[in-house]
């Protein structure tokens, strides 16, 4: 049987970082705990706090969260940081010159 993609709500995801280790500790609520766990986003790009990858640590998708909003504050501050490391891209501020 194929996988089924699974959606999770913001209520039912606890996070916490590990010591020592790149990924987070991701509890789903009353179901299962994903050890170096890693988020990503899910395409379309242009939707940054919505469909969020919930992945083991060898890149299995174990669910998708629908969107950021209502994740409890210290979960959240943890996506955004994974998410924010992921993807990050410089911005051009400023142009001194150009030839």
């Amino acid at each position: 049987m194929a996988d089924q993609l699974r959606y999770i709500e913001a209520d039912r995801i606890r996070a916490v970082e590990r010591p020592g280790s790149v990924g987070l500790r991701i509890e789903l609520v009353d179901e299962q705990t994903i050890l170096n766990a890693q988020v990503r986003r899910v395409f379309p790009l242009s939707y940054p706090d919505e469909l969020i990858s919930i992945r083991d640590g060898a890149g299995k998708e174990v669910a998708v969260l629908k969107s950021v909003e209502g994740l409890e504050p210290g979960t959240r501050r943890l996506f955004d940081r994974e998410l924010d490391r992921r993807y990050f891209t410089p911005a051009i501020e400023q142009i001194e010159t150009l030839k």
